[in-house]
């Protein structure tokens, strides 16, 4: 069935009922003027006359004319009536053409959402992974840092230690080491006495 057609509330549809209801009602208004005109009222009992045949065949013509003419208007209507039939079946399947294709589209979209909702949430797990790892990575690298530091600061404080202890070593070894004698030029001379 029409949705558009089955709604009586659809501007569509009463549109459509008010053109197909002054249709008839002039349909009806013309036939009803046909008769009227092939039916004088003002007949008589009075036997025919030539020219009284003369105005009824006249007469018989445009009855005829008029009969021609509503049927012409009833093929029109049935016409119309079924030019009205093939657009509401024609609006039916466009409009369960339309809805299937809102439906798929709806169906694609719910499909991308949890795609991505699945996605981002997998991402969000991995984030908080790294997040860990690089907070356990400081937390090993500022040890490492700190046991850096203190070991070169032992090794600072052993090579200074070293340094005077070699400092030391050299000032007592000089004491140690006798000195060269030194002789005594005066001593050495020696007078020549004369004899």
């Amino acid at each position: 069935m029409n949705l558009a057609l089955s709604n009586p509330s659809n501007s569509e549809y009463q549109n459509l009922m008010k053109t197909l209801s002054k249709f008839r009602y002039l349909t009806g208004l013309i036939a009803l003027a046909f008769i009227l005109l092939a039916n004088p009222t003002n007949a008589t009992d009075r036997k025919s006359s030539s020219r009284d045949r003369k105005a009824s065949s006249s007469e018989d013509r445009r009855f005829q004319d008029y009969k021609r003419k509503i049927a012409d208007i009833n093929q029109r209507v049935a016409a119309a009536e079924k030019a009205l039939g093939q657009a509401a079946a024609d609006y039916k399947a466009q409009v369960a053409r339309k809805e299937k294709e809102l439906k798929e589209l709806s169906d694609q979209y719910r499909e991308r959402a949890a795609s991505t909702k699945k996605v981002v949430g997998e991402l969000r797990k991995d984030q908080a992974e790294l997040a860990e790892a690089l907070g356990k990575y400081e937390v090993v690298l500022r040890e490492k840092q700190v046991a850096d530091a203190k070991r070169a600061a032992a090794a600072k404080q052993d090579a200074e230690a070293k340094r005077k202890r070699d400092e030391a070593r050299k000032k007592g070894d000089a004491r140690r080491k006798p000195q060269p004698k030194r002789t005594d030029t005066k001593k050495r001379t020696t007078t020549i006495s004369k004899d």
